[in-house]
């Protein structure tokens, strides 16, 4: 479900992790530099020697070990955190949800952002 949440006068879409893609209408695609409020943390796209990623800003590290990411559709060719590129994420794609692994790699205290690699268009 889409809510919009107003903060200091800007309106800003907030997606619930519960959503069924089924129901979403992916008609907007993002743009570099664009940001996305989720309901775990911050999402924007960067590019970078030609490649594309989207910078996700966890603001709480999941307990459960899966971080469950709805409202998009991408294509993810790796997943990684920025402050360790060596460590990879496991993630499989599920009912329509993106869903990484985060029990095998733990965040530094300070750096909890991951960045997801990504082929093509990132709509929402």
């Amino acid at each position: 479900m889409k809510r919009l949440l107003l903060v200091m006068g800007l309106a800003i879409m907030l997606f619930s992790c519960s959503q069924k893609s089924d129901s979403l209408k992916f008609n907007n695609e993002l743009e570099v530099g664009q940001n996305l409020e989720m309901v775990w943390g911050q999402c924007t796209l960067k590019e970078k020697d030609g490649n594309r990623y989207l910078s996700l800003v966890i603001a709480d590290w999941p307990t459960s070990g899966m971080l469950n990411i709805s409202g998009l559709r991408l294509k993810v060719t790796d997943i990684y955190l920025q402050s360790q590129p060596n460590h990879h994420f496991a993630w499989r794609f599920s009912k329509g949800e993106l869903q990484v692994h985060t029990s095998s790699v733990k965040p530094d205290k300070i750096s909890k952002v991951l960045l997801v690699k990504t082929k093509g268009k990132v709509l929402y």
